[in-house]
């Protein structure tokens, strides 16, 4: 089993790899499950570590119904990646920092300003949109999960897109998406179109679909008194170990974390 410091020093080496390659364009690895987007967004730049300069990431959970298993991907996206210790270290400063950004707590409204978030600039009508606004315009780049629903992505993770524009414009991000159709590749693609060929123009380093199963899950109750099969309305489905489930797509984590590390720290 590959011990934390290996992985450590794998994400390190791919960002210092990235530095000197000149190869490649779009780079499809085997299983499909990630895009990395290494030319297009490119810097070419010196060594990691050069220059002191405090950054944050904020990890955005895009699902907020009951029995969700988002909080478990993002939780695993932070641990798995070792991505805020590796950030303090190439950046060079202990203030920088990755947050996890749960839309649950946020609990927007439906957006119903008389004006796009283009023209209000950041002067929103509701409390709570205020403090979105605010919490995301103070990170220098972005992880954003999402299931996929119907073929797309998440309603409420689509309406707090909406009510952003200068907060996130051309600012750099990886977008991670979970589900059982090729990990939701149908919804990351609908979210990567919107987020990097609209208005927004983000500047998406990497894609990485992570594929679920059934048998991957285990049925819970929310109420430990109640038999979890009488009532569909009490049950949930956890994953039974997550590590395990997604252990073949730790590399491509990795690689797709290097990618945005890199960018930042440029």
């Amino acid at each position: 089993m590959t011990s934390n410091k290996v992985l450590f020093n794998l994400v390190i080496s791919f960002i210092t790899n990235i530095t000197s390659s000149s190869s490649g364009s779009n780079v499809d690895n085997n299983n499909g499950s990630i895009l990395i987007q290494s030319n297009k967004h490119r810097k070419q730049v010196g060594a990691a570590g050069v220059k002191s300069s405090s950054k944050s990431i904020g990890v955005v959970i895009g699902s907020t119904r009951k029995g969700r298993i988002g909080k478990d991907v993002a939780q695993w996206v932070i641990e798995q990646s070792h991505i805020e210790p590796i950030l303090k270290q190439y950046t060079n400063s202990s203030s920088s920092k990755v947050e996890l950004i749960d839309l649950l707590d946020i609990n927007l409204p439906f957006y119903d300003e008389s004006l796009s978030p283009a023209e209000l600039n950041g002067q929103l009508s509701s409390e709570n949109a205020l403090k979105w606004s605010k919490l995301m315009s103070s990170y220098d780049a972005y992880i954003i999960l999402t299931a996929e629903y119907n073929r797309g992505p998440v309603p409420v993770l689509l309406n707090a897109i909406d009510y952003l524009y200068a907060e996130i414009k051309q600012k750099p991000m990886v977008l991670i998406s979970y589900g059982y159709t090729q990990g939701g590749i149908r919804a990351n693609e609908h979210l990567a179109d919107m987020l990097e060929n609209s208005f927004l123009s983000m500047k998406i380093l990497s894609r990485l679909h992570l594929p679920i199963r059934e048998d991957m899950f285990v049925v819970k109750s929310f109420d430990s008194n109640s038999n979890s099969n009488s009532n569909s309305n009490t049950r949930y489905k956890q994953l039974k170990d997550i590590n395990n489930s997604f252990k073949p797509y730790l590399v491509d984590l990795n690689q797709s974390v290097a990618q945005l590390l890199h960018f930042i720290s440029s």
